[in-house]
């Protein structure tokens, strides 16, 4: 069970014969897909089928590696075997090293799922104020620590990392389906400033909120 937000750069590894069922909503996805032969002789992967699922974890050399396989490909050039292969290896090989960390994570424990619940109840009631770690951890009704560890485990982002998420989402909404100003937005998701939602959200959306309202908007 994941429930969360796929983020640019997010790897997700499922093995043969898992199912997985996605939910995406307000979503505009762009991705590239690695199949491997279950049944495939390939070095260093005769154990991926035993892995469990990952869901978004990240890692640069399997990026790079499906990456230039995918620019490759794009400019219609077709690999040899050997290198397809090789690549595949090196991949595998990540995924095991990643499943070895995943694990290491699950063991500081994950919040319970009404834990989290409540922690994100309390996020939407007072979005637009200040959310303090005390408070969410007051919440979860755990010591701030220990709440900031599961969170993260739970959620794959700090608590306050997950709450400028949270808001930079519901702007992406606003910006698209409303017509309020832009610093009446940043007001009402709990920005200090105009000035401070600006940069926030072009630090997490590579653009100015006027930038994504004419792109995305429907009269745009």
């Amino acid at each position: 069970m994941y429930d969360g937000k796929d983020r640019p750069g997010a790897l997700t590894f499922v093995p043969a014969g898992a199912e997985r069922f996605g939910f995406y909503r307000n979503v505009d996805l762009t991705y590239s897909a690695l199949w491997i032969d279950p049944d495939a002789r390939i070095s260093g992967c005769e154990s991926l089928g035993d892995l469990p699922i990952l869901v978004n974890k990240k890692d640069p050399v399997i990026a790079t590696l499906v990456g230039s396989l995918r620019d490759e490909m794009a400019l219609g050039h077709k690999p040899d075997t050997a290198y397809v292969e090789h690549l595949v290896a090196l991949v595998g090989l990540r995924v095991a090293t990643l499943n070895k960390e995943h694990n290491s994570v699950q063991g500081h424990g994950c919040l319970s799922r009404r834990a989290l619940g409540r922690v994100r109840d309390y996020i939407d009631a007072h979005m637009n104020s200040d959310i303090s770690l005390s408070a969410l951890a007051a919440v979860a009704d755990m010591a701030v620590d220990s709440f900031a560890r599961r969170f993260k485990a739970t959620t794959g982002l700090a608590p306050y990392a997950y709450v400028i998420e949270e808001r930079v989402w519901r702007a992406e909404t606003l910006l698209r389906e409303t017509g309020l100003s832009i610093g009446t937005i940043a007001f009402r998701l709990g920005f200090s400033s105009q000035s401070h939602f600006t940069t926030t959200f072009r630090r997490l959306r590579g653009m100015t909120p006027r930038v994504y309202r004419m792109h995305f908007s429907p009269g745009s």
